[in-house]
């Protein structure tokens, strides 16, 4: 997985591209298996694992790190070399914070974190577009940066959170309706 990452991080994504030029190479697959591969390692390494206070520490560091500590360059600086290495230290440890936490269910960070969970994979797959359609519209609003960001990341998980309830679930709950009985 790492020798993957480094084949595209030296071969096919440079600083000396334009972001644009190297985005085709940075979504594929095999750029991002380290990632993968790093999360089935942590599961089957640390599922055992109660929550420790070093877990806990590290995951805390870490969201503090991604937060507070700076990252410089344009889009195609933070997406290579020793930036995308300290950004991808900092998610393996935001995920420990998060896994290993253990917020209480009723809690109401607990229960946020549990919505925001069931939702992931409906904002994943629709968050690309909803910025796409939904950027002009937040452009005209004449908000900062960040408040364009925070608009459009709220209406992402919005979004994803009605594609999660009106299409995601009720065709899980078919199939599985389907195929109970073979």
């Amino acid at each position: 997985a790492a020798a993957a990452a480094a084949v595209f991080n030296i071969f096919y994504i440079s600083n000396n591209y334009v972001y644009a030029q190297s985005w085709q190479f940075y979504i594929h697959p095999l750029n991002q298996v380290f990632l993968f591969i790093i999360g089935i390692g942590l599961f089957y390494h640390l599922v055992a694992t109660s929550s420790s206070w070093l877990l806990t520490t590290l995951g805390a560091i870490s969201l503090i790190a991604f937060i507070l500590l700076p990252v410089r360059g344009d889009l195609i600086g933070i997406m290579t070399g020793t930036n995308r290495a300290y950004l991808s230290l900092c998610i393996v440890g935001i995920v420990l914070f998060f896994w290993k936490a253990r917020i209480p269910a009723g809690h109401i960070l607990g229960s946020l974190l549990s919505r925001l969970g069931a939702i992931s994979y409906s904002i994943y797959l629709l968050h690309f577009l909803t910025i796409e359609l939904g950027r002009p519209y937040f452009e005209r609003l004449g908000l900062s940066r960040y408040g364009l960001i925070f608009g459009m990341a709220i209406v992402s998980i919005g979004v994803a959170f009605l594609s999660y309830h009106f299409i995601e679930s009720p065709c899980m709950k078919l199939g599985k309706r389907l195929t109970a009985g073979k």
